[in-house]
């Protein structure tokens, strides 16, 4: 696995010159235990390259708590079709994700103090791991939450930033408290010298399947309930790298590759030329 700075790889790009397909899925039924996209993206990946083509793909960071340590298993692929560095992937990679609980987490402790007289929290705590009672808790004076990391605030910040200045501009600007009728922003509260702590979740990680194609890592927010695409960062030096380039989209189509559509494609990423949708028998019967 190879890191390196997702501010630095975005200025050394080029010009866009690959075709972006999208890999989504079917809505999944209730009783999903992963649709197989990610799979198919490598399989997918393994064949382009077998071919002679210049091909890349794009995956989110698995989620810990949902998939990777839970009945789901993880989500870096099965069989041949699959990381290299699957263990690594399901678990943590470098530590990006728990760094940005870390920082959320900061932020809120910071505005804890900043208005502990009057304040009231509208930022939630962090987990890595489902915590469903914790969910909404009483603690002292205030009425607290916590959310999974994927889908947390600087998350998403992340997700969307081309680089490190630009996120941390999008940090400063987050409501974090509300005192006396005021919004208490990040920007107010005396954390500057508590950037590094998320500085280092800037990373994107170079991986590869059991093939050794090239497979970009980058964020991993959910689909249902935030983004669910990787970094645009992590798209866009993909992009300018190879010809084609296939990018898992999280959920499904009505979630992952919708909000891609409407939310990636204004900030300057290429639309797709095409899309993949993994079906499962129990999705039901199609037109």
């Amino acid at each position: 696995m190879t890191n390196f700075n997702a501010q630095d790889a975005f200025l050394k790009t080029g010009k866009a010159k690959g075709k972006l397909v999208l890999v989504t899925a079917a809505p999944p039924v209730a009783a999903s235990k992963g649709e197989g996209k990610t799979s198919c993206t490598l399989a997918l990946l393994d064949a382009l390259r077998l071919a002679g083509a210049s091909a890349c793909a794009v995956l989110r960071q698995p989620s810990m708590g949902i998939s990777a340590a839970g009945a789901k298993g993880g989500a870096s692929g099965v069989g041949k079709s699959a990381l290299k560095e699957a263990t690594q992937a399901d678990f943590g990679l470098e530590g990006q994700m728990l760094r940005v609980g870390i920082y959320q987490n900061l932020l809120v402790s910071f505005g804890e103090k900043k208005g502990e007289r009057e304040g009231e929290i509208l930022l939630p705590r962090t987990s890595c791991v489902p915590t469903k009672y914790l969910r909404k808790v009483q603690a002292g004076p205030y009425s607290e939450s916590f959310v999974l990391t994927p889908t947390c605030e600087i998350e998403q910040i992340r997700v969307l930033s081309l680089s490190e200045e630009e996120a941390k501009k999008a940090v400063d600007e987050v409501s974090v408290a509300k005192c006396r009728g005021k919004y208490l922003r990040a920007k107010d509260l005396p954390i500057f010298a508590s950037w590094p702590v998320l500085s280092p979740s800037f990373q994107i990680s170079l991986l590869s399947t059991l093939r050794g194609s090239p497979v970009l890592m980058y964020c991993g927010p959910f689909a249902n309930v935030s983004l669910g695409i990787p970094g645009l960062c992590a798209l866009k030096l993909a992009l300018s790298k190879y010809d084609w380039v296939l990018m898992e989209a999280g959920y499904g189509f009505d979630m992952g590759m919708q909000k891609y559509l409407e939310v990636a494609s204004k900030k300057g990423c290429a639309l797709p030329v095409g899309a993949v949708v993994v079906r499962r028998k129990e999705s039901g019967e199609g037109p």
